[in-house]
């Protein structure tokens, strides 16, 4: 999720502020959760790929997972550091919507979203804007619905390398290599194969970012075991997203992927420079 600041605080770079929505993005992955050493037999014998079987069925199971085809998250986020709060607002739906709304008195509205194909954000600061290359990617690989079910749709493998001591929990580290971007790094607890913590390098306008983040406090909705806490790092300062409500299957009276008129604006304008003879 995302978060203001205060004018009187510290101040907040418009790079800072378009990280935020991707925050958001990646503390959705790791909601679904329960010294690196040489891979002893156990690693051995279990794959990437068997891992990932297995935290499928942890968190729930294939099945349950296929019952659901979109999800609305409400919590809240805030930087402690900076004494920064927001509330937030995202959707998503197969196979790869997403849409987040982040208020905050402090600094107004931050947007981001993607209706599968046109990815963008805007904010108050900042205006409208069209993600482009890698970041799009980035984007759109994030927004992929429950994409640990159909991980294959948007990476080419996954990989176990070792296992790693994660605030005292033993885990298998797998990394994962996108079909397109940095590879990632999920670090799976041996005992519950649940998601302990990630590490992503992503692609941003103004260069690449790393984020790590850990998940906590989990709770079954509709058949799929959630966390509702998650702590996200970024460029040294803690983020934390607390989740007040999450619903699935929701019938939207208004489609909230939809491009908003000034993402719209900008996708006609790209279209007649590029028929332009």
């Amino acid at each position: 999720m995302n978060t203001q600041t205060a004018a009187s605080q510290i101040p907040v770079s418009l790079h800072v502020l378009k990280s935020f929505t991707l925050c958001v993005s990646l503390s959705l992955t790791i909601l679904f959760l329960s010294g690196t050493t040489n891979l002893n037999a156990e690693a051995n014998l279990l794959g990437g790929e068997e891992i990932l079987k297995k935290f499928v069925e942890a968190t729930g199971g294939k099945e349950a997972y296929e019952k659901i085809y979109n999800r609305v998250v409400t919590g809240t986020f805030e930087i402690p550091q900076g004494g920064l709060h927001a509330s937030v607002t995202t959707y998503s739906a197969r196979p790869n919507k997403m849409y987040v709304c982040v208020e905050s008195k402090e600094m107004g509205k931050i947007e981001k979203g993607t209706n599968g194909e046109v990815a963008w954000d805007m904010t108050t600061m900042g205006g409208p804007r069209l993600l482009e290359g890698q970041e799009k990617e980035d984007y759109l690989r994030e927004a992929t619905f429950d994409r640990f079910v159909t991980w294959k749709t948007v990476y080419s493998k996954a990989e176990c390398t070792g296992i790693d001591d994660i605030d005292g929990r033993q885990c298998f580290k797998v990394i994962m290599t996108p079909k397109s971007g940095n590879p990632q790094t999920f670090f799976f607890d041996t005992k519950s194969y649940l998601i302990v913590k990630s590490e992503t390098t992503f692609s941003l306008q103004t260069g690449d970012v790393l984020i790590e983040s850990y998940g906590f406090d989990y709770k079954e909705v509709d058949g799929i075991l959630i966390a509702h806490t998650s702590k996200t790092f970024i460029m040294g300062q803690e983020r934390i997203m607390v989740t007040e409500s999450i619903e699935h299957n929701v019938e939207f009276q208004e489609d909230p992927f939809i491009l908003p008129d000034e993402i719209q604006a900008l996708v006609n304008r790209n279209k007649r420079m590029k028929d332009k003879p």
